[in-house]
């Protein structure tokens, strides 16, 4: 079983390795082929490995996030004019809960969620790097938004965005966020959308 143990000290070692052992494997009877199917499951596990994704909790003085906040706000600069009422809501100066996922090493995808009322924590700052997308990093951010209110003892998540969203809309309605009335300031913005789920 040593050769479980060696992929995870040398990558270019370990394939070296794995390959040798499936061409002993190869050339023995039907009886090895419990051998080779834990082989299989090893090199799977490896894959998985390289793409691993770490969720960390910080606050929005993290340089990352505010990296990632720059990117968003440029994205939504593009889609939505660069003077948008909704813009007035882009600072991040006192967000104490917030969400970076990261990729060997790199943030690719960030959140945030803000208490609103008693009972409700607005989540805002949503994004994931256009190289990221596709692989429901979004998602995965969202759950841990919502489980860190659940933990904050809130009940449930409310969010604001512009009209011209489509990938957002559909991963919060994906995740069973239901169009609510307008609230705060965001009446007074046309083109607004407000959602919101219980926990």
């Amino acid at each position: 079983m040593c050769w479980y143990w060696i992929i995870g000290l040398n990558n270019f070692g370990c394939l070296i390795y794995l390959n040798e052992y499936q061409t002993r494997i190869s050339k023995k009877s039907d009886s090895q082929k419990d051998a080779l199917f834990k082989y299989n499951n090893v090199v799977r596990h490896f894959s998985l490995l390289k793409n691993m994704i770490e969720i960390i909790r910080t606050d929005s003085q993290n340089l990352e996030f505010k990296k990632l906040v720059q990117l968003l706000n440029s994205d939504l600069a593009k889609r939505d004019g660069k003077i948008h009422p909704l813009s007035q809501f882009n600072n991040i100066s006192s967000i104490k809960y917030v969400i970076l996922v990261m990729k060997k090493d790199k943030a690719i995808g960030c959140g945030a969620i803000s208490k609103y009322d008693n009972n409700s924590m607005e989540i805002k700052r949503m994004y994931v790097s256009p190289e990221a997308r596709g692989q429901r990093i979004g998602e995965k951010i969202l759950l841990e938004l919502e489980n860190w209110s659940r933990e904050l003892g809130n009940t449930k998540c409310l969010l604001f965005m512009g009209s011209k969203q489509p990938e957002a809309s559909k991963l919060y309605q994906r995740n069973n966020y239901d169009l609510i009335e307008k609230y705060g300031k965001l009446k007074a913005i046309p083109d607004s959308i407000c959602l919101a789920k219980d926990l």
